[in-house]
């Protein structure tokens, strides 16, 4: 920060003086010559007092006393605040202020060196505080800069430190893992390489809040087709699991569990091909009794889940109704007898599927 002293504003500066011999016109005629409005008045050197225009216009004009029979000292303002060499031009002005004048003498020692007026020290004060916005704006912007790019080195490095997210680096945003996945044909605000590019960039918040963090069905069908072969659902599970980690829940639609009428079979969890169903243990009155549970990080509301419950204890939200996920998912289902049945012994998305569609029974 730049702080200005009076030394600095003085130094090698001529000073207008008048002796206090002198008479009240000769001081007026100098102080008009040199466009000053006050001069610091000097007895056998020293400083004695401070003449101003004030001191003309109140102690002489005002008193009607005659400027060419009147001398200094009898006219002049004897009780002077000083400043020394070091003084800032800051406090300066504000002994200025305080004491409502608009002149100071700069001593060094005792010997006088400078006068300053309170209209040049606000020019030093301004161009000073013009000098310090640009010092902060600089500093600033460097030190953002800096942070940016530490935050976003912090964020792109902890996606590569978790098994799948190590090819992170490698994007360059080409899109053809955007042509490739199935996932986008029904959600068009799903961009991969987007994601990508905002983990980057640091983008943490954003990052973790968008719907392709938690959309990515791991199909792994962008794999072949990527010039740079990277496995970019590695790279998605691995934000989505740093998101997690930091208190982040899918905002999708999920499949929900019916407890009080699940039976515990099991066939939901050998179905879903994301994982997200499980069977856990709970106490109830006292008693242990095992539920399916479903993970909301981890569902994808497939529906398979649902369309393969025996006893209807599974059901995504009310956007979505059994009807439709039977005529939406009749490619995950083996048909048999004219009845959907899941395929529970493999689950694959690579499953073949009939050559015509079915009618759905009732």
């Amino acid at each position: 920060m730049v702080k200005r002293t009076v030394g600095e504003v003085v130094k090698g500066r001529p000073v207008y003086v008048v002796q206090e011999d002198d008479l009240v016109l000769d001081a007026a005629r100098y102080m008009t010559e040199y466009r000053v409005g006050a001069v610091p008045v000097l007895s056998d050197g020293s400083l004695a007092g401070i003449f101003s225009e004030r001191d003309l216009m109140t102690r002489v004009v005002a008193q009607g006393l005659d400027p060419a029979q009147t001398v200094i000292r009898e006219v002049m303002t004897t009780k002077v605040a000083v400043l020394g060499l070091d003084s800032t031009c800051t406090d300066a002005l504000a002994v200025m202020r305080q004491l409502r004048i608009h002149h100071l003498p700069v001593l060094d020692g005792k010997r006088l060196v400078g006068f300053v007026s309170r209209k040049e020290l606000q020019a030093v004060e301004q161009e000073a505080q013009e000098v310090n916005v640009e010092f902060l704006e600089d500093y600033v912007e460097t030190v953002g800069r800096t942070k940016m790019k530490k935050q976003k080195q912090a964020l792109a490095d902890r996606v590569r430190a978790i098994p799948g997210g190590e090819h992170v680096y490698s994007c360059y945003s080409c899109g053809t893992c955007v042509a490739n996945c199935m996932v986008q044909k029904v959600e068009l605000t799903y961009n991969p390489r987007r994601l990508i590019q905002k983990v980057i960039n640091g983008m943490e918040q954003e990052s973790f809040e968008d719907k392709t963090t938690w959309l990515c069905s791991a199909c792994d069908l962008c794999y072949p087709a990527c010039p740079q072969k990277i496995h970019v659902s590695g790279v998605l599970g691995a934000v989505r699991d740093l998101a997690i980690e930091a208190g982040h829940t899918s905002t999708l639609r999920t499949a929900v569990v019916d407890e009080s009428t699940c039976v515990a079979c099991g066939l939901c969890v050998q179905v879903c091909p994301y994982e997200a169903v499980t069977l856990v243990e709970e106490k109830v009155a006292g008693q242990t009794r095992t539920r399916a549970s479903v993970d909301v990080n981890r569902c994808m509301a497939c529906g398979l889940c649902a369309a393969s419950c025996r006893s209807a204890s599974i059901e995504l939200q009310e956007e979505f109704s059994n009807e439709a996920l039977m005529e939406d998912l009749w490619g995950w289902l083996r048909w048999t007898e004219g009845v959907p049945s899941p395929m529970v012994e493999t689950p694959q998305w690579a499953e073949p599927v009939p050559s015509s569609r079915p009618e759905v029974v009732q």
